[in-house]
């Protein structure tokens, strides 16, 4: 009587056991199915091959290998990340130095328009002390009160 109770009892138990190791799939899919998104669930993926580790122990081995894949792409997209924020640190770096270029540019035109302003000056008082006449010939007064032609 002993023996058919313990023989009822195993069976009962290798059939829960045969439930559960098919439920392994199902929950490896459903992990699968979080990391697919556009923006995976990576905590529901775990939860999910945590599950089925747990379901199934003769199958934990897949589980496993779904975790350190799932943890290797992470550490793929963190190295992505870290290499996009040096090249973009670089550009910010380029940028500052030709916003600072070109703000010393800027002065250099500013000072040269200075000077061509002053050169202007100059040369429209000296054209406005010449009287022209016959579109070739310029009267010119000097300071020593004299009258130059200039040809």
């Amino acid at each position: 009587m002993k023996f058919v109770l313990a023989s009822i009892a195993l069976l009962f138990s290798f059939q829960f056991c045969l439930a559960q190791c098919e439920a392994v799939n199902s929950l490896l899919s459903k992990g699968d199915r979080f990391l697919q998104h556009s923006s995976p669930n990576y905590q529901e993926a775990i939860n999910a091959y945590t599950a089925a580790i747990i379901a199934c122990p003769e199958r934990a081995q897949e589980g496993q290998q779904r975790i350190a894949r799932m943890v290797n792409g992470i550490n793929d997209l963190r190295k992505e990340a870290v290499t996009a924020k040096t090249e973009s640190d670089r550009l910010l770096k380029e940028l500052e130095i030709a916003q600072i270029e070109t703000y010393a540019a800027l002065e250099e035109v500013k000072v040269a328009e200075a000077d061509l302003q002053v050169a202007l000056t100059k040369a429209n008082k000296l054209v406005d002390a010449f009287y022209f006449y016959g579109d070739r010939f310029a009267l010119a007064y000097g300071e020593n009160q004299q009258f130059f032609f200039i040809d």
